[in-house]
């Protein structure tokens, strides 16, 4: 209707506005502002009744939580959605903590799997105690780390706060329903004034990495099945009812669809890989394309690719300076999802580093360019080893990824 529609765009605007051009404290407060104001709004437009008022006004201020249907029962013919529906859900709390970790880090580089692993150990707490007591299963909350993105706040003294508020909220009938009355447009205002931000940073962790097509089609046929959900209703109404929680949201399907994508086109893909080149100046744009070809297949951190890019094509001019132009070299890229290291094995001796500091070295008459160009691969790489055998040198470049 013409008043839910003015309600909602009202309270995202208010919420923008606050969080862009509000400065100081206020700023922290964008959502809560906004629903404020679509509260009042949604009052003055009579799209609050008067039986959710009357409910309210008659509501009790302070009440002691009591426990309904406290019985257990077990139907194995929930088995296999219950398993579906949990991968999902402890999917979605792996993808909320990489978030988490992400906003919380300016340096972050990679998921810190034990701290996830904690995360999701709680996570599961926070789903078996309810449903032992007939309550609700708590799940972290994709569209909260999307607010404190907005706000700029991630604080575990908030989380605190939070929990004790909603412990509150359990003996105080009154202010919970104030919560509950939410008016719809303001609920969909607050999740897209969320959402919009976690979008972002969902966006920044995939494209934090290289993409080649496998990764392409990963990403984009799982966005594309899981809007299906939303975009053609019932499409899926005839599936067998083992696997129907699959397709009961966008979130499960698009999720199961990436996992299964993800096995089947990883098949095939080396960990090693490695290419003879001659010493060469076109050298260069071949190593530029071996590792940029591989860092996409890998799925490695585009910032990581380029320093090995940057120390190869250093090193191939090292070895020019040596004379050794014309000779085979061998190059051998491995990855661990944790580590590259491109091993680079030549028949000749060692590059030796000369034994001076960088400014004595700038002031010498007669320049070692090869000390320089050591010194600068050195620098791109986080650690450098050589060693030799049976007249063949070998350099490995290690960079933690």
């Amino acid at each position: 209707s013409p008043n839910m529609v003015l309600i909602g765009v009202i309270t995202l605007m208010t919420m923008i506005t606050v969080n862009i051009f509000v400065k100081g404290q206020l700023k922290l407060y964008a959502a809560l502002v906004g629903m404020l104001v679509g509260y009042i709004l949604a009052f003055i437009l009579g799209e609050i009744s008067s039986a959710q008022i009357n409910q309210l006004t008659q509501s009790q201020l302070f009440a002691i939580p009591y426990i309904r249907n406290m019985s257990w029962a077990f139907d194995f013919s929930l088995i296999i959605p219950f398993t579906v529906a949990m991968i999902c859900s402890t999917l979605k709390t792996v993808g909320d903590l990489v978030t988490c970790q992400k906003i919380n880090n300016a340096n972050w580089k990679r998921p810190d799997m034990k701290n996830i692993g904690k995360g999701i150990f709680a996570d599961g707490i926070g789903g078996l105690l309810p449903g032992l007591i007939g309550g609700y299963g708590q799940s972290t909350s994709s569209s909260n780390i999307g607010l404190s993105l907005a706000t700029g706040i991630t604080s575990r003294v908030v989380a605190f706060a939070a929990g004790g508020f909603l412990i509150i909220l359990a003996f105080l009938p009154k202010v919970a329903f104030v919560f509950l009355m939410m008016p719809r447009p303001v609920m969909g205002a607050s999740l897209i004034f969320a959402v919009s931000f976690m979008i972002i940073a969902g966006i920044q962790i995939i494209t934090s990495r290289m993409l080649d097509a496998r990764k392409i089609f990963v990403v984009g046929v799982s966005f594309i099945f899981g809007l299906s959900v939303d975009i053609i209703p019932g499409v899926y109404n005839n599936v067998h009812p083992w696997i129907k929680p699959i397709f009961a949201s966008s979130l499960s399907l698009s999720m199961i669809t990436a996992i299964i994508l993800n096995f089947l086109l990883r098949l095939g893909i080396a960990k090693k890989q490695s290419i003879d080149l001659k010493v060469e100046r076109e050298t260069n744009h071949k190593l530029i394309h071996f590792m940029d070809a591989n860092g996409k297949s890998w799925g490695a951190l585009q910032e990581v690719i380029q320093k090995s890019k940057n120390a190869l094509c250093e090193f191939n001019e090292a070895l020019l300076l040596t004379g050794l132009k014309g000779e085979n070299v061998h190059y051998e890229a491995i990855f661990d999802e944790l580590n590259i290291n491109v091993e680079i094995t030549y028949r000749g001796e060692p590059m030796a580093k000369a034994k001076v500091r960088p400014e004595d070295w700038l002031k010498a008459e007669d320049k070692d360019f090869t000390f320089f160009a050591m010194t600068l691969i050195n620098n791109m790489t986080d650690k450098m080893t050589v060693h030799q055998k049976e007249g063949l040198t070998t350099y490995r470049l290690h960079f933690v990824h």
